[in-house]
């Protein structure tokens, strides 16, 4: 299963399943270094950014269940940022300015550069 790992700004790891939820990602905090865990044992590694975001995709059902499908990584570094979308048929990255992105800010956490 895909899953990500935190190491905060005070030496603290937190990962994915003791968060539950990226809401649950303290916003007092710094996030030091984000690792991402594909599949296949392949990791993603992002550090020296100024914020993260890490969100789970999902599909909603006619019966109201969801089924989640993946993930969104969104990365800023000073004006610009890097998007990694990550499915079972792999990870796609795209780019630009951060004046363009559309997520939200509370999703956002903020990082160490």
């Amino acid at each position: 299963m895909n899953s990500w790992k935190l190491l905060l700004d005070d030496g603290t790891e937190l990962s994915e399943q003791e968060a539950q939820y990226w809401d649950n990602v303290p916003m007092d905090k710094k996030i030091k270094q984000a690792t991402f865990i594909l599949l296949n044992g392949s990791k993603l590694v992002f550090d020296k950014f100024d914020s993260i975001c890490i969100a789970k995709l999902g599909v909603s059902m006619t019966n109201g269940d969801s089924v989640h499908t993946g993930y969104r990584i969104t990365v800023i570094k000073t004006e610009e940022y890097d998007d990694f979308m990550i499915t079972s048929s792999g990870v796609n990255k795209s780019n630009g300015k951060v004046s363009e992105l559309t997520i939200s800010k509370n999703c956002f956490r903020q990082g160490i550069k």
